[in-house]
C-alpha cells in the first residue's frame, strides 16, 4: 500500500539529514511528498511541512537560495488552503517567516510573521511564547528594511513578554535584551544600548551557576551560544567588558576537565566503575538507537539520552564537592595582580558587529590585559576572512608549500597581530593568548613581530 509507505519515508529522509546526508535526504523528501500527493488524501499541513523541509535542504545544505525561494513561493500558494483555525498553523508560519529571511525576502518574511501573530493571539494567548517570537521576528525584518522605529518598538514588546512570563535571567530574555540593545546601537543610541547590554550579560551570569551542574552537552552548546556577544563591545567599557569575558570564558571547560578528573579517580572505586560502565552502555545503546532507522523508537532515543544527562549530572555533583580544583570565575583585579608588570594577557574573542542596518557579521576581538593601566579593546577583523586565511595556512604546512606559507605568514599577521601588536608596551616580556574558534589552530609564535623576527624570538608566549 503507497499510502503506508509516506512516514516510513520521511522518518528515513529524517535519519540522512541529521547524519548531515543532504542529497539522500533530499531525494527521499521529495519520495514522500510525491506519495503524499498521490496517496495521502486532503492533509494539505503534510505537504506543507514536507515542502519545508526541501526548502531547507536546499538553503542549507546545498547554499541554493533561489531554489529555495521557488519551494518558499510553493508552499505560499498551498497555505492559502490551510484553515486558519489550526493550532499548528502559527508555529508553521515562524518557521516559514524565517526560512523567507533566510533567502533575504524579508518583505514576505514581514507579512508571515504578523499572520502569525494573530493566529499565536488568538491560540496561544496574547502573552503566550510564540507571540514573543513573531514579535522578534517582525522586529528583524523592519530593521532589515530600514525601519527602525517599529523594529525598536516590537522588540521592547518582545522582551516584556519574555521578561513576564520567563524572569530577567532566563535565556530567552538575554536573548531579546541582546536583540534590543544591538537595535539601539544601530540608531547609535547608545546610552539604552549600554543598559540593556548590562542587565543582558547580567542575566548571564546568573545562567553560569546553573549552567556549571547540567551535563556535558548543555554545556558545550551553552558556551558556543552565550559567549559570542551579539553587540559590539565598544558599548561596554574596557573593564566591564574584560569583567564579562574572564567571568564566563574557560569556566565551563573548566568544570567539563574537572568532571573528566573526577571520573577518573572515581574508576578507582567500585560505585565509580559502576557508573561509568553504565554511561558507557547508555551510550552505546544510543548510538545503536540513532542508526537503527525509522520505525518507532523515539520514546527509548530519548529516555536513554536522558538517562546518560542524569548520570553526567552525578559527576557534576560530585565534581563540585571535590577539592582542590576551582571553577569559581576569574575576575579581573586578580588576573591584573597575577600578571604584574612583565606579563599580559591577550584575551581573543567572538561578537557580532552591525554592517549595515541589521545586517551583522562576526568578528574577532581582543582584550590586552596587563598589570599595568586598564584593558583595552581591540578590533581585529571578519572572522569569516581570518578563518579561512588559517584553514589555508594549515592547508600549506600539510601540502609542504613554503613559499605560499610566507604570504600567509605576513597575511596573518597583519590581519590578526598587528592591531594587538601596537598596543603592547615595551616592558612585556611574556604574552598569554587564550584563543578562540579557529585560533585555536594558529600557532601565534610563528607570526611576525615588530622587529621583523617571529614572535616568539620577542616574547615568552604561552596559551591557556
Amino acid at each position: 500500500r503507497p499510502k503506508e509507505l509516506i512516514a516510513p519515508t520521511h522518518n528515513l529522509a529524517a535519519v540522512y539529514l541529521s547524519m548531515n546526508n543532504g542529497p539522500k535526504a533530499l531525494d527521499l523528501f521529495q519520495k514522500a511528498l510525491n506519495l503524499e500527493r498521490k496517496h495521502g488524501g486532503e492533509h494539505v499541513m503534510n505537504e506543507i511541512m514536507m515542502l519545508m523541509r526541501i526548502a531547507s535542504i536546499h538553503l542549507f545544505n546545498f547554499q541554493n537560495s533561489s531554489k529555495a525561494k521557488e519551494v518558499l513561493d510553493e508552499i505560499a500558494e498551498l497555505g492559502q488552503a490551510v484553515t486558519p483555525d489550526c493550532r499548528n498553523v502559527g508555529v508553521f508560519l515562524l518557521e516559514h517567516a524565517a526560512m523567507n529571511v533566510a533567502v533575504k525576502d524579508f518583505a514576505a518574511a514581514l507579512e508571515v510573521y504578523q499572520c502569525a501573530l494573530e493566529l499565536l493571539k488568538k491560540h496561544n494567548g496574547e502573552r503566550s511564547g510564540g507571540v514573543a517570537a513573531a514579535l522578534n521576528g517582525i522586529s528583524d525584518c523592519y530593521a532589515r528594511l530600514g525601519n527602525f522605529n517599529e523594529a525598536i518598538a516590537h522588540a521592547q514588546k518582545a522582551l516584556d513578554i519574555s521578561t513576564e512570563r520567563l524572569g530577567q535571567f532566563h535565556p530567552h530574555t538575554t536573548d531579546s535584551m541582546n536583540s534590543l540593545a544591538r537595535l539601539w546601537r544601530a540608531t547609535n543610541q547608545n546610552e539604552p544600548a549600554y543598559y540593556i547590554l548590562r542587565r543582558s550579560l547580567n542575566g548571564r551570569k546568573k545562567q553560569l551557576q546553573a549552567i556549571l551542574k547540567m551535563d556535558e552537552k548543555s554545556r558545550l552548546a551553552w558556551t558556543a551560544h552565550s559567549l559570542q556577544l551579539t553587540c559590539e563591545p565598544e558599548i561596554l567599557p574596557a573593564g566591564e567588558l574584560a569583567e564579562y569575558v574572564l567571568s564566563n570564558k574557560g569556566v565551563v571547560l573548566d568544570s567539563l576537565c574537572k568532571d573528566r578528573a573526577i571520573a577518573r579517580s572515581l574508576g578507582r572505586s567500585k560505585e565509580g566503575m559502576l557508573l561509568l560502565d553504565e554511561i558507557r552502555k547508555l551510550r552505546s545503546k544510543l548510538s545503536a538507537l540513532a542508526f537503527s532507522g525509522p520505525g518507532g523508537g523515539s520514546n527509548e532515543y530519548d529516555a536513554t539520552a536522558q538517562k546518560i544527562s542524569e548520570a553526567e549530572r552525578k559527576i557534576a555533583a560530585l565534581s563540585r564537592q571535590a577539592p582542590g580544583v576551582n571553577t569559581n570565575a576569574a575576575n579581573l583585579p586578580e588576573v591584573m595582580a597575577a600578571l604584574g608588570d612583565k606579563s599580559a594577557l591577550v584575551e581573543l574573542f567572538r561578537f557580532d558587529a552591525t554592517t549595515s542596518g541589521a545586517e551583522t557579521t562576526e568578528c574577532y576581538g581582543a582584550l590586552f590585559i596587563s598589570g599595568v593601566g586598564p584593558p583595552r579593546f581591540i578590533h581585529i577583523g571578519k572572522a569569516k576572512l581570518v578563518d579561512a586565511a588559517i584553514d589555508e595556512f594549515r592547508g600549506c604546512i600539510s601540502s609542504n608549500q613554503p613559499q605560499k606559507l610566507e604570504t600567509l605568514l605576513h597575511t596573518l599577521t597583519q590581519n590578526i597581530w598587528h592591531p594587538i601588536g601596537k598596543t603592547i608596551p615595551d616592558n612585556i616580556t611574556q604574552i598569554i593568548i587564550s584563543p578562540d574558534g579557529k585560533l585555536n589552530f594558529l600557532p601565534f609564535g610563528v607570526l611576525q613581530g615588530s622587529s621583523g623576527g617571529f614572535l616568539a624570538e620577542s616574547y615568552n608566549i604561552a596559551y591557556v
